[in-house]
């Protein structure tokens, strides 16, 4: 069985490489079964979701605010929320380590970040990853004093979005996943948004 799927894969990439399939559907959906699914281990507590919380298509986005390429899977996210808003659900989770969260600016912007969520609702946290993304200045993100008992909150959320990520050997951001499967490698992010409709579609990526 193994080495069928080995074969399987190989094929898939061949096809792929020739560009005549890489925009169907199936081809894309395809691939993406092949792709490893991460276990679903983050509590509900320490989720950020995005758009239509009860949408059967529920896509993760992993970034780091300190990461180029995190920037352009957000600006694709934020296309994905702006016309498909209520196809889907967007799951936000951070990546640092712990020594990242020590360093003062690192701490800050995480902070900011998660506040903005919890004391201003979804679209705040979306405009405040934009101008963090956009202009990478503490100054355009809210500057509220957190209390001691939201500080609690926000690292605990922090800390079991971190361990999610660990558990199932994700070190690096951006990723995306799909319904639980890794987003496929042979597939630029921007192709994402094309399969969005097919994808809400199929009851195959109905949990």
């Amino acid at each position: 069985m193994k080495s069928f799927f080995i074969k399987y894969q190989v094929m898939q990439d061949s096809l792929l490489k020739s560009n005549q399939f890489i925009d169907h559907y199936e081809t894309f959906k395809s691939v993406l079964l092949l792709s490893e699914k991460v276990k679903q281990n983050l509590p509900s507590s320490s989720v950020l979701a995005l758009g239509n919380r009860n949408a059967k298509l529920k896509i993760t986005l992993i970034v780091n605010p300190f990461s180029a390429k995190s920037r352009n899977a957000h600006f694709i996210m934020e296309q994905i929320l702006e016309n498909y808003h209520d196809l889907v659900c967007v799951e936000v989770r951070f990546h640092f380590n712990h020594a990242d969260y020590g360093y003062k600016k690192s701490k800050t912007v995480h902070e900011q970040l998660v506040y903005l969520y919890l004391s201003e609702g979804p679209q705040a946290f979306i405009t405040g990853l934009y101008n963090w993304f956009t202009y990478t200045d503490e100054r355009k993100l809210p500057t509220t004093p957190i209390t001691r008992e939201n500080e609690i909150v926000i690292k605990e959320i922090l800390s079991k979005q971190f361990t999610c990520n660990i558990e199932n050997h994700l070190f690096f951001a951006p990723i995306f996943s799909i319904n639980q499967y890794l987003y496929p490698k042979q597939y630029d992010y921007k192709k994402l948004i094309n399969f969005i409709e097919e994808l809400s579609d199929d009851p195959e990526f109905h949990n």
